[in-house]
């Protein structure tokens, strides 16, 4: 009988696949032992030949590395050549867009060249029709406020001419020869005024003057005092001062120290303040005493509506309401004191609140401010703020010399307070600025220390008494009254 190999024989042998199955049929049915052989012939793992399949150990010979066909090489270039196609396309699809991103930033920028020019021009035509508008607005300012001063000084000098006075019934003769005199021949009075230098102080001589009184300066500098007042002023050293107030028909006692100041109240600065008023009244008071029978018989003198303290309430303030508790109220009191001991005949004490005008007071130090655009309320905004503008205060303190009827207290207000954020807002519209950068209340109290209460703390002060006697305020309101501060200019 032949002898049939098996299948790994024909396998060392060089046979096919489909030899190696023959020669596994000659000898019986494909056993679990050659199928391995057959199939790691068929994949061409020759690696197997040579050992009994299931074999292992240190005989055993190891898989033989496949190497990919012709085919299957041709088919990854033909793979790798396809991508490398995708990834051409890819970038040409970037280079296009690259392009027209780069046509539409020159177009864009193009644009802005266009643009900046056209900007330019027109900024050019808004200065230009700025430096016109401008001019015409200063033009008619100028017409308006020389029109409204010259009105304003025809009205106060038709309502505040001082009538002929009959001599007093009292005894002080040589005192009230002169007011005889005025009456029987029509000589000017005489008004003696301390701190005529101030802020309100020079305004008052102006319209005093313009009332048909004459003018005696009660200061401490009389060479800088003729050097700020108008002609015609007579500026007298404190030592004379009881010689100037001879033959004066009133006094107008104005002086102290102000009480806002851009630094802390230290105890040395609030002793300041209430000793530049009481010891100021002192003195005049005293000069009037010394006078005698010759001393004038009115003295209108200056307080502030701090008397009343501060409070948030709409009820208000007027000349009956009890003074307050506060460092402020006390220095008031004081104040007041002082001037009582004078003795006139005639007291007029006038309670001042926050006067309003160009060239100084609260608005020179607010006005800059507003004008760099970063105006706003001090504080809260809600605290009450009274006001007055200086034109009415001084049209008041002339009333008071000139009317009889004026005596005791006399709040200097105008009959329409407004709370802080109202008044900021107000100035705001005048100055065409915007008001919309408050002050915190922590910053000012780190500032001012005790002061801080001068801003952040108001009170609604009515001018009860004044209305009640006639007069008639010609500010009101206070976007008319900072309306016309801006056209006159600050």
């Amino acid at each position: 009988m032949a002898h049939v190999p098996t299948a790994a024989e024909a396998v060392q042998r060089g046979g096919s696949a489909t030899s190696i199955w023959r020669v596994s049929s000659q000898r019986g049915t494909l056993s679990g032992g050659h199928q391995p052989v057959l199939e790691a012939h068929e994949r061409g793992d020759h690696g197997l030949v040579g050992s009994p399949v299931g074999e292992s150990g240190e005989g055993a010979a190891r898989p033989a590395a496949r190497e990919p066909s012709a085919r299957e090489a041709i088919e990854e270039c033909a793979e790798l050549q396809h991508e490398l196609e995708q990834t051409r396309d890819a970038i040409g699809a970037l280079e296009k867009q690259g392009a027209q991103l780069e046509e539409r930033r020159r177009a864009r920028l193009a644009s802005e060249d266009a643009l900046r020019a056209r900007l330019a021009a027109a900024q050019g035509v808004r200065k230009t029709l700025q430096g016109a508008l401008a001019e015409q607005r200063a033009a008619l300012r100028r017409t308006a406020s020389r029109a409204e001063e010259e009105s304003f000084w025809e009205r106060f000098q038709a309502s505040a001419t001082p009538a002929p006075r009959a001599p007093h019934p009292m005894t002080r003769a040589m005192g009230h020869a002169a007011a005889a005199a005025a009456a029987g021949g029509g000589q000017r009075e005489k008004v003696a005024v301390t701190g005529a230098t101030g802020f309100v102080g020079v305004r008052l001589v102006e319209m005093l003057q313009a009332a048909g009184y004459d003018v005696v300066a009660l200061t401490r500098d009389p060479l800088r005092a003729r050097s700020r007042l108008p002609d015609g002023v007579d500026a007298v050293a404190s030592a004379d001062w009881a010689r100037a107030m001879r033959g004066c028909c009133a006094v107008i006692n104005l002086a102290g120290e102000p009480v806002l100041v851009a630094k802390r109240w230290s105890e040395p600065i609030k002793r300041e303040i209430k000793a530049s008023r009481v010891r100021a009244t002192r003195r005049v008071a005293e000069a009037i005493q010394a006078l005698g029978d010759e001393a004038p018989p009115v003295l209108v003198s200056a307080s502030a509506i701090g008397y009343y303290g501060t409070s948030n309430a709409e009820s208000g303030f007027d000349e009956a309401a009890p003074s307050g508790g506060d460092y402020l109220a006390e220095v008031c009191r004081e104040w007041e004191a002082e001037a009582q001991q004078a003795g006139a005949q005639r007291t007029v004490v006038v309670r001042v609140g926050v006067v309003l005008d160009s060239g100084g007071g609260a608005l020179a130090k607010m006005m800059p401010v507003f004008q760099l655009g970063a105006g706003g309320p001090l504080g809260s905004g809600s605290q009450w703020f009274s006001w007055i503008h200086r034109d009415d205060l001084c049209a008041l303190l002339v009333e008071s010399v000139r009317n009889g009827a004026y005596s005791g207290v006399i709040n200097a207000t105008a009959p329409r307070p407004v709370r802080m954020g109202e008044f900021c807002a107000a100035l705001g519209r005048a100055t065409g600025r915007p008001s919309w950068l408050p002050v915190p209340s922590f910053a000012i109290e780190a500032l001012l220390g005790e002061g801080a209460t001068v801003v952040l703390e108001g009170q609604r002060v009515l001018p009860a008494a004044a209305e009640s006697k006639g007069f008639k305020f010609r500010y009101t309101d206070i976007d008319g009254a900072l309306e016309a501060i801006v056209r006159r200019g600050i």
